[in-house]
């Protein structure tokens, strides 16, 4: 996708809308992961995704999650 861009074959308006699709699916699995790692009793996995976590969920919650075509 990043190549079609690099080469003017799409715009930056619409790598942004085909990318935006994939921003909460990745979340959800990133929250999925997370919380195996506490089933599991895994807790070095967890510590370390924690804080990524964190800031993910502040970005949704504040709705912050969209990838913007401008600088």
């Amino acid at each position: 996708m990043f190549s079609d861009l690099e080469s003017d074959y799409i715009n930056p308006i619409d790598l942004c809308n085909k990318l935006n699709q994939f921003v909460l699916p990745e979340y959800g699995a990133h929250a999925f992961l997370a919380l195996l790692f506490l089933l599991w009793g895994q807790w070095t996995a967890l510590l370390w995704n924690v804080p990524l976590l964190a800031y993910n969920g502040n970005k949704c919650v504040l709705l912050l999650i969209i990838l913007f075509q401008t600088y």
